[in-house]
Protein backbone atom coordinates (compact mmCIF):
# COMPACT_ATOMS: atom_id res chain seq x y z
CA UNK A 1 0.00 0.00 0.00
CA UNK A 2 1.15 3.62 -1.04
CA UNK A 3 2.23 5.55 1.82
CA UNK A 4 2.04 9.56 1.71
CA UNK A 5 3.82 11.86 3.67
CA UNK A 6 1.00 13.86 5.07
CA UNK A 7 -2.71 12.77 5.80
CA UNK A 8 -5.08 13.60 2.90
CA UNK A 9 -8.93 14.24 4.20
CA UNK A 10 -10.99 13.71 0.88
CA UNK A 11 -14.48 15.31 1.34
CA UNK A 12 -17.00 17.82 -0.64
CA UNK A 13 -18.64 20.34 0.37
CA UNK A 14 -21.31 22.74 -0.53
CA UNK A 15 -20.49 26.19 -1.11
CA UNK A 16 -21.93 26.92 2.57
CA UNK A 17 -19.16 25.08 3.77
CA UNK A 18 -21.06 21.36 4.89
CA UNK A 19 -20.34 18.54 3.83
CA UNK A 20 -21.98 17.10 0.79
CA UNK A 21 -22.05 14.16 -1.07
CA UNK A 22 -24.62 15.62 -3.85
CA UNK A 23 -24.45 12.67 -7.04
CA UNK A 24 -23.73 16.03 -9.37
CA UNK A 25 -21.09 17.49 -7.76
CA UNK A 26 -19.22 13.84 -7.04
CA UNK A 27 -19.76 13.63 -10.80
CA UNK A 28 -18.32 16.47 -11.74
CA UNK A 29 -15.09 15.64 -9.68
CA UNK A 30 -15.03 12.45 -11.25
CA UNK A 31 -14.70 14.09 -14.90
CA UNK A 32 -12.73 16.51 -13.74
CA UNK A 33 -10.20 13.63 -12.73
CA UNK A 34 -10.83 11.26 -15.64
CA UNK A 35 -12.76 8.93 -13.55
CA UNK A 36 -15.80 6.87 -14.94
CA UNK A 37 -18.74 9.22 -14.00
CA UNK A 38 -20.56 6.82 -11.29
CA UNK A 39 -16.90 6.49 -9.39
CA UNK A 40 -17.71 7.39 -5.74
CA UNK A 41 -15.81 9.28 -3.23
CA UNK A 42 -13.57 6.25 -2.24
CA UNK A 43 -12.31 5.76 -5.90
CA UNK A 44 -11.77 9.32 -6.37
CA UNK A 45 -9.60 9.48 -3.34
CA UNK A 46 -6.31 7.63 -4.53
CA UNK A 47 -6.98 10.05 -8.26
CA UNK A 48 -7.45 13.07 -6.13
CA UNK A 49 -4.08 12.38 -4.41
CA UNK A 50 -1.75 11.12 -7.84
CA UNK A 51 -3.30 14.77 -8.97
CA UNK A 52 -2.34 16.43 -5.71
CA UNK A 53 1.33 15.79 -5.10
CA UNK A 54 2.74 16.69 -8.63
CA UNK A 55 1.57 19.94 -7.96
CA UNK A 56 2.58 20.05 -3.98
CA UNK A 57 5.70 18.96 -5.07
CA UNK A 58 6.46 21.16 -8.45
CA UNK A 59 5.18 24.43 -6.91
CA UNK A 60 7.59 27.28 -5.91
CA UNK A 61 4.97 28.65 -3.32
CA UNK A 62 5.81 26.05 -0.73
CA UNK A 63 9.30 26.53 -1.01
CA UNK A 64 8.70 29.80 -1.10
CA UNK A 65 6.83 30.05 2.19
CA UNK A 66 9.49 28.35 4.05
CA UNK A 67 12.10 30.86 3.43
CA UNK A 68 9.93 33.51 4.17
CA UNK A 69 9.29 31.61 7.69
CA UNK A 70 12.46 30.72 8.03
CA UNK A 71 14.25 34.12 7.26
CA UNK A 72 11.97 36.83 9.23
CA UNK A 73 11.85 34.54 12.30
CA UNK A 74 14.89 34.34 12.66
CA UNK A 75 15.58 36.30 16.35
CA UNK A 76 12.27 33.74 17.28
CA UNK A 77 9.77 35.64 19.72
CA UNK A 78 12.29 34.54 22.41
CA UNK A 79 14.92 36.69 20.93
CA UNK A 80 12.69 39.47 19.72
CA UNK A 81 11.51 39.86 23.79
CA UNK A 82 15.08 40.14 25.14
CA UNK A 83 15.62 42.54 22.37
CA UNK A 84 12.84 44.44 23.59
CA UNK A 85 14.00 44.36 27.41
CA UNK A 86 17.37 45.37 26.13
CA UNK A 87 16.29 48.51 24.52
CA UNK A 88 13.73 50.42 26.98
CA UNK A 89 12.15 53.69 25.83
CA UNK A 90 9.83 56.37 27.20
CA UNK A 91 6.97 53.84 26.09
CA UNK A 92 7.97 50.64 27.57
CA UNK A 93 10.59 49.71 30.36
CA UNK A 94 12.16 46.53 31.52
CA UNK A 95 9.98 43.45 31.95
CA UNK A 96 7.24 44.96 30.59
CA UNK A 97 5.69 42.56 27.61
CA UNK A 98 6.95 43.02 23.91
CA UNK A 99 4.68 44.62 22.21
CA UNK A 100 3.42 47.09 24.43
CA UNK A 101 1.81 50.11 23.54
CA UNK A 102 3.59 50.15 20.00
CA UNK A 103 1.93 51.45 17.22
CA UNK A 104 0.59 49.44 14.34
CA UNK A 105 2.52 49.63 11.46
CA UNK A 106 1.73 52.09 8.82
CA UNK A 107 2.11 51.25 5.19
CA UNK A 108 4.90 52.97 4.33
CA UNK A 109 6.58 51.25 7.39
CA UNK A 110 5.72 47.81 5.53
CA UNK A 111 7.21 49.08 2.05
CA UNK A 112 10.22 50.33 3.26
CA UNK A 113 10.69 47.01 5.60
CA UNK A 114 10.05 44.95 2.54
CA UNK A 115 12.47 46.76 0.56
CA UNK A 116 15.17 46.57 3.37
CA UNK A 117 14.84 42.86 3.83
CA UNK A 118 15.10 42.11 -0.06
CA UNK A 119 18.08 43.74 -0.38
CA UNK A 120 19.73 42.08 3.11
CA UNK A 121 19.49 38.49 1.57
CA UNK A 122 18.88 35.57 3.31
CA UNK A 123 21.93 34.70 5.03
CA UNK A 124 21.79 33.49 8.70
CA UNK A 125 24.44 35.08 10.86
CA UNK A 126 25.07 34.66 14.57
CA UNK A 127 23.19 37.77 16.40
CA UNK A 128 25.06 39.70 19.52
CA UNK A 129 21.22 41.31 20.81
CA UNK A 130 24.06 43.62 23.55
CA UNK A 131 25.72 44.91 20.31
CA UNK A 132 22.59 45.37 17.76
CA UNK A 133 21.18 49.10 17.35
CA UNK A 134 18.27 50.32 19.34
CA UNK A 135 17.01 51.30 15.94
CA UNK A 136 16.92 47.56 14.61
CA UNK A 137 14.16 46.69 17.17
CA UNK A 138 11.26 47.49 14.82
CA UNK A 139 12.51 45.99 11.96
CA UNK A 140 12.43 43.00 13.64
CA UNK A 141 8.95 43.49 15.24
CA UNK A 142 7.78 43.65 11.77
CA UNK A 143 9.74 40.86 10.32
CA UNK A 144 8.55 38.57 13.30
CA UNK A 145 4.95 39.63 12.57
CA UNK A 146 5.40 39.38 8.35
CA UNK A 147 6.64 35.72 9.74
CA UNK A 148 3.37 35.11 10.95
CA UNK A 149 1.28 35.99 7.96
CA UNK A 150 2.98 33.73 6.30
CA UNK A 151 2.73 30.80 8.78
CA UNK A 152 -0.70 31.26 9.10
CA UNK A 153 -1.52 31.50 5.65
CA UNK A 154 -3.63 29.14 4.00
CA UNK A 155 -3.97 27.37 0.34
CA UNK A 156 -6.32 26.95 -2.56
CA UNK A 157 -5.59 24.26 -4.72
CA UNK A 158 -7.34 24.45 -8.17
CA UNK A 159 -7.62 21.69 -10.69
CA UNK A 160 -8.57 21.98 -14.02
CA UNK A 161 -10.50 18.75 -16.03
CA UNK A 162 -8.81 17.17 -18.87
CA UNK A 163 -11.45 18.69 -21.26
CA UNK A 164 -9.98 22.58 -19.94
CA UNK A 165 -6.85 24.35 -21.41
CA UNK A 166 -6.34 25.17 -18.14
CA UNK A 167 -3.21 24.79 -15.85
CA UNK A 168 -3.67 23.16 -12.21
CA UNK A 169 -2.57 26.32 -9.79
CA UNK A 170 -2.16 26.70 -6.25
CA UNK A 171 -2.26 30.25 -4.75
CA UNK A 172 -1.62 31.96 -1.01
CA UNK A 173 -4.80 33.36 0.47
CA UNK A 174 -5.21 35.13 3.71
CA UNK A 175 -2.24 37.01 4.19
CA UNK A 176 -3.61 39.60 6.09
CA UNK A 177 -0.88 41.51 8.34
CA UNK A 178 -0.35 40.09 12.01
CA UNK A 179 -1.23 43.20 15.00
CA UNK A 180 1.42 44.27 16.56
CA UNK A 181 -0.77 43.41 20.19
CA UNK A 182 -0.27 39.89 19.10
CA UNK A 183 3.34 39.80 20.10
CA UNK A 184 2.48 39.76 23.86
CA UNK A 185 -0.03 36.44 23.33
CA UNK A 186 3.07 34.61 21.26
CA UNK A 187 5.59 35.86 23.91
CA UNK A 188 3.18 34.52 27.03
CA UNK A 189 2.75 31.40 24.99
CA UNK A 190 6.51 30.51 24.33
CA UNK A 191 7.46 31.19 27.78
CA UNK A 192 4.78 28.32 28.87
CA UNK A 193 5.90 26.11 26.29
CA UNK A 194 9.82 26.49 27.75
CA UNK A 195 8.55 25.59 31.05
CA UNK A 196 6.51 23.10 29.90
CA UNK A 197 9.73 21.80 28.38
CA UNK A 198 11.57 22.20 31.75
CA UNK A 199 8.70 20.80 33.41
CA UNK A 200 8.91 17.67 31.99
CA UNK A 201 12.47 17.18 31.29
CA UNK A 202 12.47 16.04 27.69
CA UNK A 203 15.49 15.17 26.24
CA UNK A 204 16.87 18.12 24.39
CA UNK A 205 17.00 17.75 20.62
CA UNK A 206 18.11 20.34 17.78
CA UNK A 207 16.08 22.09 15.99
CA UNK A 208 16.97 21.38 12.06
CA UNK A 209 15.21 22.66 9.06
CA UNK A 210 13.93 20.00 6.69
CA UNK A 211 16.89 19.99 3.79
CA UNK A 212 19.27 21.84 6.11
CA UNK A 213 21.94 20.00 7.97
CA UNK A 214 22.51 22.80 10.04
CA UNK A 215 20.30 23.59 13.36
CA UNK A 216 17.99 26.88 13.17
CA UNK A 217 19.33 30.63 14.24
CA UNK A 218 16.60 30.69 17.00
CA UNK A 219 17.64 26.88 18.41
CA UNK A 220 19.54 28.83 20.96
CA UNK A 221 19.73 32.04 23.17
CA UNK A 222 22.20 31.60 25.47
CA UNK A 223 22.86 34.08 28.32
CA UNK A 224 23.88 37.48 26.80
CA UNK A 225 21.69 37.03 24.93
CA UNK A 226 23.43 35.89 21.76
CA UNK A 227 21.31 33.89 19.18
CA UNK A 228 22.92 31.23 17.08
Amino acid sequence: MERWPFQVTFELHSTNGESSTDPTQVTAVATSLGAKPDATLTDLRPLFVERLLPLLYDTVLLRTLATLQRTLDALDIEGLSALWSLNPSQDHQENIPVGWRSPEPTIDEWVSFTAEYLEGGYEYDPFDLNKMESGRLRYWMLAYLMSATFKDCSMILRLYGDENDGKDTITAIDLDPKSVERLRQWGKQDREIVLAYKTHGMMKQPCVDDGDPKPAPHNNVTEGFVVS
